[in-house]
C-alpha cells in the first residue's frame, strides 16, 4: 500500500511540475465567457464571425503582450495579433485583466499542490503502515 501512494504522488508531482511550467511559459490572463461577458466582447472587438462557438478568451502578457487568444472546442486555440492604437482592444484587454484569471497563478497553486505531495510522500515514507 505504501508503494502504491509513493508511486501515485510522484506521478503527480512531475505531472504538477510540468503543467505548471506549461502554464507559467504562457504568460496569458484567461476570461471564461458566458452570455453577459458575450455581449461586452462583441460589443468592444467589433468580432465579425461568430463568439458562441467560443469558450475562453486570452490576452498575452510580458513578451507575448501583443497577442489575443480564442479557445475554442476540444483544446483548439486561435491566435490573432492585436492592431496598436486600437481604444476598444484596450478597453476589452483591461476588462480581461480585471475579470480573468492569470495562467500564473494556476501554474503556482500547482506548483504548491506538487510540494504538498511531495510532503506527504515523506511522511508516508517515514511512517511505518
Amino acid at each position: 500500500m505504501k508503494k502504491i501512494i509513493y508511486v501515485f504522488l510522484s506521478i503527480m508531482i512531475v505531472l504538477n511540475l510540468i503543467l505548471s511550467l506549461n502554464f507559467l511559459l504562457k504568460e496569458r490572463v484567461v476570461l471564461n465567457l458566458n452570455s453577459e461577458n458575450r455581449e461586452i466582447i462583441r460589443q468592444d472587438l467589433n468580432y465579425t464571425r461568430n463568439l458562441d462557438s467560443i469558450k475562453k478568451i486570452g490576452i498575452g502578457k510580458g513578451w507575448h503582450s501583443d497577442e489575443m487568444y480564442f479557445y475554442y472546442s476540444f483544446g483548439r486555440v486561435k491566435t490573432e495579433l492585436i492592431p496598436e492604437g486600437n481604444k476598444s482592444v484596450g478597453n476589452l484587454m483591461s476588462y480581461i485583466d480585471e475579470n480573468g484569471y492569470s495562467l500564473d497563478r494556476v501554474a503556482f497553486i500547482l506548483f504548491c499542490s506538487s510540494i504538498v505531495y511531495l510532503i506527504i510522500i515523506i511522511v508516508v515514507y517515514n511512517v511505518n503502515l
